[in-house]
């Protein structure tokens, strides 16, 4: 996982091995990087910023509070323990596991690489021999104690550019916890610091910076800068090396015998006449009674010859079954040793292999499961597989950083999971689920609001107009095959545009030319008009232009037709300049174009006070209103929202919009005729407005999702009173635990399937509104629950008040029954006479309670401490602005939808919405699930309650699902199969589930990584065997290493130890070509070796090759 796209050219060097005493020969090959090795610390550094920002910066604070020398001046094993130490206070074992597995792969080292580049690019020569140094505005500072002169003689008329990336790291940070990167911004606000963290002279410019950030003068942006380098280069790891024989080595003898031994004994067709000058068939034909010691000398010989023997064609064709049949024999624990040495070494390991007896039970079971695996999966014997938690990998192309960044995903989830309280069996379960629905990026659900509105103003009907009666009103007709592009012309009302527009504003214009064309060439479409009026019924038509467009519309619509009524439209605004602010749309304006379609109308009358055409105007506002718009004109075709329309500046374009919007919605029409969703005695309007995707209503806060924030609501409680140290997961938790709900009574024992939180401060008229708006939903709502979040400044609201008095009534222990008598006391309080009254002190707080029939208070100070946490809570986890308390926001399960605009209302419509969108997009999903995993049979039985319902929303909902995840289906697994179970059952398992040839390539890799992630992480292995039925010829003609390691490897001096791949044993007399198997973006080029690594033969060098 290379950044930026950047292809880093690699180096191979060479290495020095001592052979042994029976000289070995050996390879050995290592992968250098291009640039020189980078600091554990900073990659810590990385790995904490991508899991959460805030360890980021707290990491750093805990490494410079220190200040610890081993850092600095420690050898590599130490600096690597302390920032490991460090990391773990952020991390859980699982998750410190694999930061010491992206450790060795060196992961982050190219983007430490990175931003020591940019540090070089900038410095000059005034700070050419700092190790950490400040750039404000362009000017340059090793000293920390200049950084407050420069900050303050900072001007807002500096025009310096400075250029910001996504993996910067700002701070303070937004509400997402990444920060808000603006690509080019002015340098005036940002301070950036180039320096190494743990480095001497980093922790008094990180403290000053950060302080500066605290007080909001300056956002702090830190840069990793290495002023001094390691001598030596970056060591890598995560790919493989191959040694491939020679296509002349492996040469079949005659085979012409084997029908003369094919009635002998399988021990004595062993094919293995004499071994080291041993001839074992002379042997044991003199030596019956010793063959079992005979046999072991003889298989020892094989496994440890240096050479290679020749094998007849027969003896190939069980080869796969009987490695197979030695993996299996051999302990669990030792089984993926045995694949990785047997596939790795597998021209050496034949000869032994032919020897081994395969049983029927195996070829049996392995039979049926090879028919499952085909028939589910497409899983050919051939191929090689690795499932992590159901996700499929192919190890024929896997790419090991991949494989790591999926890791990491999935352990968050799980270790969330696990946390909540859920076991591995019912974790396994939720991992796949695919909650995501709309919220994923490649969505492409459109919401629509229902057109089935009397607001609307048809001009045509295409199933009751004669102008269409001679076309056919047959739905199967969408199935007959047309030109591309070409509309059907069928007398049904399947395709429903609606034009919402301003009838005082000409930029409407060419959104009515295209109705009128659609309408003047009989295109089968219906076209319809909202108008934005005026709906203040004192008003007329002349004395408001927009009622006189309104009512001379529906006039001429009735007495001349639709193609004069929308001609007045086109005309109306001739002869004024486009946009203009003078040159605005009067009443006489209205009048004369009136006129100038129908002289003999009577104007005075159409407009007056009696008019009968001066109708709709309240409905249409309404419809208006319900779609949320808030600038004009807009189109919606079948009620969904025409993208863009209202920068839409001439015909043809529109047009485009809406000839493609007709072609995309024609298939899905298709699909439901073809299927017989929809029949020839169907309403297609009625059919089309019953689709999921159809609102009452629209609400771009709602329904767009593509900037949803979403909390993390899985934390531990805080265990100190010192409110202001919480961080943000740990506040939302004392949140959860100590919440009091609201929630109607009408169904006893069941869960409730969304949460509302409330922020809103009482003391202000808007947030009583949003209470009163949330609780008239909440009565008419039995799957609901609310809980109220006070916005207040908890310093100077401390005098009894609306929001004390709240807190108070949400505080009384009631029982369900009671809970509507709950619900009336806080509508009562938030009612704008009775606010008015305790503002204004004519009751105080005992009489108001006292008077709700409560007769005991909250303390003040245990109510002075829940506003603190309240206030935290909205300005740590929301990262609203403390000084404005009018600010209000509503989260539903975790996602944030806010904060409102001041003249923004959402109404207990848009509740009723939000309810809609969450249950069509995971709620329906979510409560069909719940009861099957509380079927599953635990020995700690968890019943789920509200709390973990909505905490399982917030972690799911959000996280994108662009795979699949598969169940592996079996017919068994007793005697094909290998099971490894977890070190640690009861803590976090991810599980590993490979099906696999154990004599193909892709065997190769696997043995090599299901070894490092079994010493790495605690996982449940399950391997299939999957052998194919007869080979033809030797399967495997190469050796084979993959280097990759759990953690890094230090040598006694306590310095790092690069890792390389080693072949030892190999056959001297062969002819032997290397290949290097590395990542797609990674360029390996050979820069040092004094032999030709195409052409190696042991026979002809000393002692190896390297």
């Amino acid at each position: 996982m290379w950044q930026f796209g950047i292809i880093f050219l690699l180096l191979i060097s060479s290495s020095t091995s001592v052979p042994d005493k029976k000289l070995s020969k050996y390879v050995t090959t290592l992968i250098n990087a291009k640039w020189k090795d980078t600091p554990i610390v900073l990659e810590v550094a990385e790995y904490l910023n991508d899991k959460n920002p805030n360890y980021f910066w707290k990491f750093i604070d805990a490494v410079s509070s220190d200040g610890d020398v081993e850092l600095s001046q420690g050898t590599d094993k130490q600096k690597y323990d302390k920032s490991i130490e460090y990391a773990s206070e952020f991390l859980t074992p699982a998750e410190t596991a694999l930061l010491k597995l992206s450790l060795s792969l060196r992961v982050y080292s190219a983007r430490i690489e990175m931003f020591s580049q940019m540090g070089e690019n900038r410095k000059t020569e005034a700070v050419n021999d700092c190790t950490n140094f400040a750039d404000i505005a362009g000017q340059l500072t090793c000293d920390p104690d200049e950084i407050d002169k420069l900050v303050n003689l900072l001007d807002n008329d500096n025009d310096t550019d400075l250029s910001l990336y996504s993996v910067d790291h700002q701070y303070p940070l937004s509400i997402s916890g990444q920060s808000k990167i603006d690509r080019k911004s002015k340098a005036r606000n940002y301070v950036v610091l180039y320096g190494q963290i743990g480095s001497l002279g980093f922790a008094k410019f990180h403290e000053k910076l950060k302080n500066l950030g605290d007080s909001k003068k300056i956002i702090y942006v830190l840069r990793h800068y290495i002023r001094h380098r390691a001598e030596h280069r970056l060591r890598l790891a995560g790919y493989g090396v191959e040694l491939q024989m020679k296509s002349t080595e492996y040469k079949a003898t005659d085979d012409s015998d084997i029908k003369d031994n094919s009635g002998k004994e399988e021990f004595e067709n062993e094919g293995v006449v004499e071994i080291e000058g041993i001839n074992f068939g002379v042997l044991k034909n003199l030596h019956p009674d010793k063959r079992q010691e005979l046999d072991d000398l003889e298989k020892e010989l094989l496994e440890t010859s240096d050479e290679i023997g020749a094998l007849k064609v027969w003896q190939f064709q069980e080869l796969s079954h009987q490695a197979a049949e030695r993996i299996i024999k051999s302990t669990p624990s030792e089984a993926i040793n045995v694949l990785t040495d047997i596939a790795q070494n597998f021209p050496m390991q034949a000869k032994s292999l032919i020897r081994t007896k395969v049983t029927n039970e195996m070829k049996k079971e392995m039979k049926k499961n090879q028919e499952l695996f085909f028939g589910n999966l497409h899983i050919q014997p051939t191929d090689t597989v690795l499932f992590v938690n159901g996700l499929f990998f192919d190890l024929d192309a896997i790419d090991i950083l991949g494989l790591l960044e999926t890791l990491r995903t999935e352990l968050d989830v799980m270790e969330t999971l696990h946390k909540i309280g859920f076991s591995n069996k019912k974790m396994e379960k939720l991992l796949a689920l695919d909650l995501s629905g709309s919220y994923s990026s490649d969505s492409t659900q459109d919401f629509a609001i229902d057109i089935r509105d009397s607001a609307i103003i048809w001009v045509n009907d295409l199933e009751n107009d004669a102008r269409y009666s001679r076309w056919s009103p047959s739905l199967t007709s969408l199935l007959r095959p047309t030109f591309p592009g070409m509309l059907r012309n069928i007398r049904r009302n399947m395709y429903n545009l609606i034009l919402i527009i301003d009838p005082l504003s000409d930029v409407s214009k060419s959104l009515i030319t295209t109705a009128e064309a659609l309408y003047a060439h009989s295109a089968p479409v219906r076209v319809g008009f909202v108008f934005k009026t005026n709906f203040d019924m004192s008003m007329t038509g002349q004395n408001d232009p927009s009622i006189a467009v309104n009512n001379a519309f529906h006039y001429l619509l009735e007495t001349k037709g639709p193609k004069e009524a929308m001609y007045f439209l086109e005309v109306l605004h001739e002869g004024r300049k486009k946009g203009s602010a003078k040159d605005k749309l009067e009443v006489s304006h209205v009048s004369k174009a009136l006129r100038q379609r129908d002289p003999s109308a009577d104007v005075n009358y159409i407009l007056g006070e009696e008019s009968e055409y001066d109708v709709g105007r309240h409905l249409a506002s309404d419809f208006i209103r319900r779609t949320g718009f808030k600038s004009f004109p807009q189109a919606l075709l079948n009620g969904i929202p025409l993208e863009g329309v209202s920068s839409i500046t001439d015909a043809d374009s529109f047009e485009e919009t809406v000839l493609s919007m007709i072609i995309s919605h024609t298939p899905m029409l298709q699909k439901a005729v073809y299927k017989g969703e929809v029949t020839e005695g169907d309403d297609i309007v009625d059919f089309l407005m019953n689709q999921p995707n159809v609102m009452p209503r629209l609400n771009e806060r709602i329904l767009k999702t593509d900037k949803t924030q979403w909390l993390t609501l899985v934390g531990d409680l805080p265990i100190t009173k010192d409110v202001s140290s919480w961080n943000p997961e740990d506040t939302s938790a004392w949140i959860i635990n100590n919440m009091k709900y609201l929630y109607m009574p009408r169904r006893k024992n069941t869960q409730h399937l969304y949460t509302y939180w409330i922020v809103v401060n009482l003391e202000e008229a808007i947030g009583r509104e949003l209470l009163r708006e949330a609780l008239q939903y909440l009565e008419s709502n039995a799957d609901v629950r609310l809980g109220l979040i006070i916005n207040s400044n908890a310093e100077n609201d401390l005098n009894d008040g609306i929001n004390q008095l709240a807190l108070s009534i949400l505080d009384v222990e009631s029982s369900p029954e009671n809970r509507e008598k709950l619900i009336s006391r806080i509508e009562n309080l938030i009612k704008e006479e009775t606010a008015e009254e305790i503002v204004n002190g004519k009751i105080s707080t005992e009489d108001y309670l006292k008077k709700v029939g409560i007769d005991s208070k909250v303390p003040s100070s245990e109510l002075e401490f829940i506003l603190r946490i309240h206030k935290h809570f909205v300005t740590t986890v929301l990262k609203l602005d403390a000084s404005l308390k009018e600010q209000r926001t509503v989260i539903c399960n975790g996602r944030i939808i806010g904060p409102l605009e001041i003249d923004e209302k959402f109404s207990s419509q848009d509740f009723a919405l939000l309810e809609r969108f969450s249950h069509s997009t995971y709620g329906e999903k979510l409560m069909k699930n719940l009861e099957t995993y509380q079927s599953i049979d635990d020995d700690e039985e968890k019943e789920i309650s509200d709390d973990v319902i909505m905490q399982i929303a917030s972690l799911l909902v959000p996280r994108p699902q662009t795979r699949s995840r598969y169940e592996i289906p079996s017919s068994g697994e007793q005697h094909s199969v290998i099971k490894i179970p977890a070190a640690n059952p009861d803590q976090v398992a991810f599980n590993f589930i490979a099906i696999v040839d154990p004599v193909s390539r892709g065997a190769q890799k696997l043995g090599s990584i299901l070894n490092t992630l079994q010493q790495a992480l605690n996982c449940n292995i399950k391997i299939y065997l999957n052998c194919v039925d007869k080979n033809s010829d030797m399967p495997l003609k190469s050796f084979y290493r993959f280097v990759f390691e759990p953690e890094l490897q230090f040598g006694a001096d306590g310095q790092l130890v690069g890792v390389s791949a080693k072949f030892n044993k190999l056959p001297t007399s062969s002819l032997l070509t290397q290949n290097i198997h590395a990542p797609d973006n990674w360029m390996v080029q050979v820069v040092k070796s004094v032999y030709d690594l195409d052409n190696i033969k042991l026979d002809n060098v000393a002692i190896g090759v390297h």
